[in-house]
């Protein structure tokens, strides 16, 4: 598996490949003001949510309300997103980080249980993104040699 990385204007695109093929992409908007998640995991959120916000305090939360929009369908989500300080060990090395979680809940269709999920993105001072996490099914973090 292959993550190759790219900055095209406001856009921080990663995309994941396998076998030579693109198999998942996350666009992450750096916008004045915040470094919001624009679109990951077949979803794409409107508004982008903001993962950081500047200036801002380690420790803010916030709370967000837009649309996911997966398959072709749009549905009502909303998130609260907290932020911590967190020493993570990359490739056996402990790093200061900032820890980011979006609890989002989507609600599919009026009067319809809501689908709820957590996203952990980790940030780093000159690293930047460097980790995230959707839940325990998919994380993709530093490969170490």
């Amino acid at each position: 598996m292959d993550v190759d990385a790219e900055l095209d204007d406001n856009e921080y695109i990663v995309r994941i490949e396998a076998h030579g093929e693109s198999y998942d992409e996350e666009i992450y908007k750096d916008l004045p003001g915040s470094f919001s998640l624009s679109e990951a995991a077949g979803e794409m959120y409107d508004l982008p949510i903001p993962l950081l916000k500047f200036p801002m305090d380690v420790g803010d939360s916030w709370k967000w309300e837009g649309s996911a929009t997966a398959a072709g369908e749009s549905s009502d989500a909303t998130a609260t997103v907290t932020t911590a300080e967190e020493q993570v060990f990359v490739c056996g090395v402990p790093v200061q980080a900032v820890r980011t979680v979006v609890s989002i809940k989507i609600v599919p269709a009026p009067g319809a249980q809501p689908i709820t999920r957590d996203m952990t993105f980790y940030f780093a001072r000159k690293r930047g993104l460097f980790k995230r996490s959707w839940g325990n099914t998919s994380v993709r973090e530093p490969d170490c040699p």
